[in-house]
């Protein structure tokens, strides 16, 4: 399929209030870009409309209230030109709602959205994870079976990240499929799937304390800015991780790249432990720098943990993801670990310290 038209072709952001969302709007509108985005109360959207204010009739909101529900995103994808899908829930007690969200932004566009082109969808590297020790280098052919049938076996006794990666294991094999069939001479669209790990940087999107992170910026807070025991933060954890700022430019890659069509990609920078992380964070703030983050100038927290530096030096990964695609297609080249780490020490200062 070619590319989708420049802009201002108008993107359809689902859950546009969430951490990734949000960057993502930002980069579409900064780009010229339209963008109508879906929030599941009108409230919801109070806080982005100040936000985006300055783009005027260029930022859209739309109330989908219940996304388990046949029909919650018809009016949503009506003359729409490309779907960014991230509405999913991170959730670790249920399958159904992040399965059948997922599968009804199909039907929606199968019957309300004959000028949509592509749909992008934000899934998770931990579809492509064996979750098993001594793992080869992953890529787009891998699945996470083994969760699948954790939870088959188990039901809602499984661990709750378990239950996680099946239901977007479930969700993503179930698009597939559907991409496939309505794409017979029905509808003029095309999929793609992106699957990143971990993200890390700044939010942008309503939090005014700790308490109100995401998953990943919390485990960043909690590890680097509280300071768990120095054994946990030597110990090799902390994983593969992308700056969600350029995940944001892969989704906008993935609309305007014709070859991208019909693909499901790995996006990640790389590799860290969290003791790495905790060095980078320590040594800037002891330099009492002053950074920059959601254009406010903060200055650092001085006393911020460096945990054991050089205890993980030589660590063995136990899986390591195939980003040849990523950079094929795209030609991305993301952000390192000391842009980020900078960029977010300058974020959590200006959260409220309240627990």
């Amino acid at each position: 399929m070619s590319p989708v038209p420049a802009p201002p072709s108008k993107v359809l952001v689902t859950g546009v209030n969430g951490y990734t969302a949000v960057w993502l709007a930002r980069t579409l509108l900064e780009r010229g870009y339209s963008v109508r985005g879906t929030v599941r109360a009108e409230g919801k959207g109070t806080y982005l409309k100040k936000m985006f204010a300055s783009y005027g009739d260029n930022f859209e909101i739309v109330v989908t209230a219940d996304l388990q529900e046949d029909g919650a995103f018809d009016e949503a994808v009506k003359g729409i030109d490309v779907v960014m899908h991230t509405a999913a829930p991170l959730t670790y007690k249920v399958v159904t709602p992040c399965v059948r969200g997922t599968l009804g932004i199909f039907e929606s566009v199968k019957t309300h959205g004959s000028s949509v082109k592509r749909i992008i969808v934000t899934g998770s590297v931990i579809t492509t994870l064996p979750m098993m020790p001594n793992s080869p280098v992953l890529n787009e052919s891998c699945w996470n079976e083994k969760a699948v049938r954790e939870v088959e076996e188990k039901g809602d006794q499984a661990p709750g990240m378990i239950i996680y990666a099946t239901a977007k294991t479930l969700a993503e094999k179930g698009m597939i499929p559907a991409a496939n069939r309505n794409n017979k001479g029905k509808i003029g669209w095309d999929l793609t799937i992106l699957n990143p790990p971990y993200l890390k940087q700044p939010a942008i999107h309503e939090v005014s304390s700790p308490d109100r992170l995401n998953i990943s910026l919390s485990d960043l807070y909690k590890i680097l800015v509280l300071g768990r025991p120095d054994s946990e933060v030597s110990t090799p954890g902390g994983g593969s991780w992308i700056d969600v700022r350029d995940l944001a430019v892969a989704h906008i890659l993935a609309m305007e790249r014709a070859d991208a069509g019909g693909e499901r990609i790995t996006v990640s920078q790389g590799h860290n432990t969290w003791q790495e992380f905790s060095q980078f964070f320590s040594r800037l703030s002891s330099l009492k720098l002053t950074v920059a983050t959601v254009d406010i100038a903060h200055a650092v927290d001085p006393s911020l943990p460096a945990g054991e530096p050089g205890s993980t030096k030589g660590s063995e990964w136990i899986y390591k993801h195939d980003t040849s695609k990523m950079r094929r297609i795209f030609g991305l080249s993301c952000r390192g670990a000391e842009e980020m780490v900078k960029d977010t020490l300058g974020f959590f200062s200006t959260l409220s310290k309240s627990p």
